[in-house]
């Protein structure tokens, strides 16, 4: 939807760069493994799993209490997989939350997996 792909804030910009659907910045080709990641995305196909809004940024935005559903606060949409959607959530958690980068190992075992998962670091380096 335009109103996704139009965006032009870093999270935006950073989705598309994931995707292939825009350049990076040369200043940020530098940072550390981005171009490593980008070669990879090369060499990969996209998952035939279909687009669907999905959360971009569930890591630290849904509220719990007991005896309470979970509630899920600022929508980040983008039009991807949703598979894209977990891969994120497991980026910021290797980023953030301590999880182990040795975690993916045993988690990440199909060729989809792995293209999303190398599109979420890309995402989360460039965002």
């Amino acid at each position: 939807p335009p109103y996704i792909d139009d965006r032009q804030d870093p999270w935006g910009i950073a989705d598309r760069v994931a995707w292939g659907e825009q350049l990076v910045e040369k200043d940020i080709v530098a940072t550390p493994f981005l171009s490593e990641l980008l070669a990879i995305l090369e060499s990969i196909q996209s998952p035939s799993e279909r687009c669907q809004i999905i959360h971009g940024d569930l890591t630290g935005n849904m509220l719990f209490h007991s005896g309470k559903s979970p509630a899920v606060i600022d929508i980040s949409p983008y039009w991807r997989p949703r598979s894209f959607a977990t891969a994120i959530v497991i980026v910021d958690a290797m980023a953030c939350e301590n999880v182990p980068l040795e975690w993916e190992r045993g988690h990440l075992v199909t060729d989809t997996q792995r293209e999303v998962f190398t599109r979420a670091l890309i995402f989360h380096i460039v965002s």
